[in-house]
């Protein structure tokens, strides 16, 4: 992964944000997959430490659902389908 690139997408959007001074947060969710889930790569690095340096703060207890077509699918799937 190209670290500059990623953390000057994450500066200018931030920035772009902070431009409306309106907001007071701000939230990014990702996919959670299980560790034998097909989809995660096996070389697969958890990105906690570089939200953290961002001043963003893991919420377990906060959670969203969406669905989509994941690769390979026939139907769409939610967040919940991959935990089971």
């Amino acid at each position: 992964m190209v670290w500059g690139l990623v953390i000057v997408f994450f500066d200018e959007r931030e920035a772009h944000v902070r431009s409306f001074g309106t907001f007071k947060l701000a939230c990014f969710c990702s996919v959670v997959r299980e560790d034998n889930h097909p989809l995660k790569p096996i070389d697969y690095q958890s990105l906690d430490r570089f939200w953290s340096m961002r001043g963003y703060q893991k919420r377990i207890h906060l959670k969203s659902i969406f669905d989509w077509l994941d690769w390979g699918a026939v139907r769409k799937l939610k967040n919940d389908d991959l935990l089971e």
